[in-house]
């Protein structure tokens, strides 16, 4: 089995449920129980978990269900989804007889209380499962407010876990174990490529303002950026695990995108994939005659989103970088595709509109999601004869139906700004949601 300790790398995700325990099923499985506040009041209301986030369709699944504290019962749902909420009082009876076994995974008698399960390919993805979960409880519970979640059909959900599964979770354990281990040179691997890099930036800028070495330090400084504010996201809970996505324009013609399935807290200038805006070709701005031509990690794909920041770049001049985030309030409205009413003055000044308004739903990485959220921001001519791209010029962030969010400004640094703002006008409305609904009863 196993023995890489994953627990520091979680608690970069926030602090542990108290009384979490982690399995080993088998080399390439395993299994977390805990107890979390949101999945707990699921249980208690009988509310299934249904899939009306793109996240939690990809690392879970359709539904996750509720079933008794039985070990048969509970693998039956693990069949079906990577999580499954125990009712430990809700006992299956079988011809009026005893319960059948309860949960025995550490030798121990069954549970006294309600606890939910969590699967992945390492403990730290059966950990993003968990957070993942939990913010999906919460989205569904607090969307009551706001009239319910829609949910993704079956069809979409399935296709999309099929695809996480194929794409994503293999890459991103494979990642994980080059991260923690230390004999093999992998440190030492990392830094030569970044020293290779840097070495290449020293030359003098001054010789020509638009050269191409002067592109190249611009790069690297731009590759070092996207590791900070990757970072960033995690501290300030905007993303969770490989969640969500950055990206920055080099030039007209050049956007640094962050990599596919890569956690954020692993990455580093390197990883960082160079592309064409207009057609998404993944470049260098070294020499291709060089052993130093490739502009990333072996192996490394551009995020699936793509498609949508070079959308945005193409149609926005003035936007000079792009966050894409699950946050835990815009997804409350994004589950439930609706816009989001500024309610503060200065809120509003800062995603430019008192009204955020809603992409309408595509597949992820799809030409159609870019287009949809490109004209859910507005277009870049203000003598538009299109009156919808002429009320949403300049507009800084919208919702992504059934996804997330995106800000976008002329600088990371301010894009971080817009989805913060973003995060808090939507927490506000929600509240006064369900302040109304308090009142009125």
């Amino acid at each position: 089995m196993n023995t890489i300790d994953y627990t520091a790398k979680m608690k970069k995700l926030g602090p542990l449920p108290e009384d979490m325990r982690i399995f080993w099923v088998r080399d390439d499985l395993a299994r977390i129980e805990a107890q979390t506040p949101y999945c707990l009041q699921c249980i208690r209301e009988g509310r299934e978990i249904v899939a009306a986030l793109d996240d939690f369709a990809q690392i879970i699944g359709t539904t996750v269900k509720i079933v008794p504290d039985d070990d048969l019962e509970i693998a039956k749902a693990l069949t079906r989804s990577a999580a499954v909420l125990v009712d430990a009082e809700k006992l299956l009876y079988s011809d009026d007889k005893l319960p059948v076994s309860g949960s025995s995974m550490d030798g121990k008698s069954r549970r006294e209380a309600d606890y939910v399960v969590t699967t992945g390919r390492d403990p730290y993805e059966a950990y993003v499962a968990l957070t993942v979960l939990e913010k999906a409880a919460e989205v569904q519970i607090l969307a009551d407010a706001l009239g319910g979640v829609k949910a993704l059909p079956d069809r979409i959900a399935s296709k999309l876990r099929r695809d996480y599964l194929r794409k994503y979770s293999k890459v991103g354990r494979e990642r994980r174990e080059v991260e923690f281990t230390t004999e093999d040179g992998t440190d030492e691997q990392l830094n030569d490529l970044n020293s290779a890099t840097t070495d290449n930036l020293n030359v003098d800028p001054m010789e020509d303002e638009v050269s191409a070495s002067q592109l190249l330090i611009d790069e690297f400084k731009e590759r070092r950026n996207l590791v900070e504010y990757g970072n960033k996201l995690i501290a300030r809970k905007l993303v969770q695990g490989t969640w969500g996505n950055l990206s920055v324009r080099i030039d007209d013609d050049l956007m640094l995108v962050t990599p596919s399935g890569l956690d954020y807290d692993s990455l580093a200038p390197e990883d960082m994939v160079l592309m064409d805006i207009e057609n998404l070709a993944v470049t260098s701005l070294l020499d291709e005659d060089t052993s130093d031509a490739k502009n990333s990690l072996p192996g490394n794909k551009p995020t699936s989103e793509a498609s949508l920041h070079a959308g945005i770049y193409k149609n926005r001049p003035d936007i000079g970088a792009i966050i894409h985030t699950h946050s835990k309030y815009c997804s409350v409205f994004a589950a439930c595709q609706m816009p989001i009413d500024v309610m503060d003055e200065y809120l509003a000044e800062e995603v430019a509109g008192d009204l955020i308004y809603v992409a309408d739903y595509a597949a992820s990485g799809s030409e159609e999601l870019a287009k949809n959220v490109t004209k859910a921001l507005g277009g870049s001519a203000l003598d538009s004869k299109n009156e919808f791209e002429v009320l949403m010029y300049g507009r800084r962030g919208c919702i992504m139906s059934n996804h997330g969010m995106v800000a976008c400004a002329a600088d990371l640094d301010t894009a971080l700004e817009v989805a913060e703002a973003m995060e808090e006008a939507a927490r506000k409305q929600i509240n006064a949601r369900i302040s109304k609904l308090i009142d009125a009863k």
